[in-house]
């Protein structure tokens, strides 16, 4: 009986040691934890865009930047604010509108972005910064790729 009580006793001691010796890190280690909710997305990759205010849209496939030349850039708005980049070029077209922006979290409501008629899901969309007319829009889809839209609705009226 003193041998099973002994055996028990070592292996708690040894369990104690192993759990005290991992780091938190060691657990479970993502680039993103899970969040409820696209307020609690983080957007920091973001940030870099911030000090550019030229018009544009860029994401893992496309870019158009209005000061390349050859893309019209168009803002209307009615039920939605809309935003518009067609590059001439090549007839890429890309639209993007929404709803509202909530004023206390930033968080864009009912996006729809759409690249050539067709519509891409997205996880979230952001106000990042609205100055001067322009705004900073950051945006990702489920598989988390970002896409960045920063408009202007003085240009292209």
């Amino acid at each position: 009986m003193r041998i099973v009580h002994f055996i028990i006793y070592l292996c708690a001691i040894a369990g104690t040691i192993t759990v005290a010796s991992c780091k938190k890190d060691d657990f479970n280690r993502r680039e993103e934890w899970p969040v409820s909710g696209v307020e609690n997305i983080d957007t920091e990759w973001f940030r870099k865009e911030l000090s550019d205010n030229n018009p544009r849209f860029i994401d893992s496939n496309i870019a158009l930047n209005y000061i390349d030349g050859g893309i019209i850039h168009s803002y209307t708005d009615g039920d939605r604010y809309s935003w518009r980049f067609i590059e001439l070029s090549t007839g890429i077209d890309v639209r993007f509108s929404y709803s509202l922006i909530d004023d206390k979290s930033a968080i864009i409501s009912d996006p729809i972005l759409t690249i050539n008629d067709k519509t891409v899901k997205l996880r979230h969309a952001k106000l990042e910064q609205d100055r001067n007319s322009t705004k900073w829009i950051s945006m990702s889809t489920p598989d988390k790729s970002h896409i960045v839209i920063v408009v202007n609705q003085n240009i292209g009226l």
